[in-house]
């Protein structure tokens, strides 16, 4: 019996990755069947430092958003590179200024330890994806994410503008990649699928 060979399958990105477009008008990326999909940023929580009480809050607050919104959620977690540039920014022009040595080689040394920790630390960031048939399905769920996750004294939820959003499905999409998440007012990259045709 001879073995059976394998066609050699060629796939593209357009195959993989279901987003084709940026809508403005919607808010949303585009999939390919037509369906459309958004991001929101979950607020982080300090956990180990609240009350009890709180906490109960809290999981109720989320256990009512899970049960009551009738869409899919995907919760994603991802980790982008700590960004201290205006940090950094603001210390050397102290140390340009400073005429006292002393100072100067503190000055220096706190921005030595600031590239370090770009180097060695991620921040963590969450989100929640979800999905709508068409502009309304995802503008109702949306509305319903919203009303559900602001009952609190905390909402759980906020929204975050186009260009974040890129950039954390340019990060699913690259996870080796090092993305910064931060607004910067320098970068005026952004992915192909969000620059205007014309």
């Amino acid at each position: 019996m001879k073995k059976k060979e394998k066609k050699a399958v060629i796939r593209t990105c357009l195959d993989i990755l279901p987003v084709r477009s940026w809508e403005p008008s919607v808010g949303a990326f585009l999939l390919a069947d037509g369906s459309y999909l958004d991001l929101l940023r979950l607020i982080p929580r300090d956990l180990q430092n609240i009350a009890e009480d709180e906490l109960e809050l809290e999981i109720y607050q989320f256990t009512k958003v899970l049960k009551t919104v009738g869409c899919d959620l995907k919760f994603l977690s991802m980790r982008f590179p700590l960004s201290l540039e205006r940090q950094k920014a603001v210390l050397l022009h102290h140390a340009r200024q400073a005429g006292d040595e002393t100072r100067i080689r503190w000055l220096e040394r706190q921005i030595r330890e600031l590239e370090v920790a770009e180097t060695n630390i991620s921040s963590q960031h969450f989100y929640l994806a979800y999905w709508g048939k068409d502009a309304d399905t995802l503008r109702k769920n949306h509305d319903m994410i919203r009303k559900y996750a602001a009952t609190g004294y905390q909402p759980l939820v906020e929204e975050i503008d186009a260009r974040q959003k890129a950039k954390v499905l340019e990060k699913l999409a690259n996870m080796n990649t090092i993305i910064d998440i931060y607004p910067d007012g320098d970068d005026d990259s952004a992915p192909g699928f969000m620059e205007e045709e014309g």
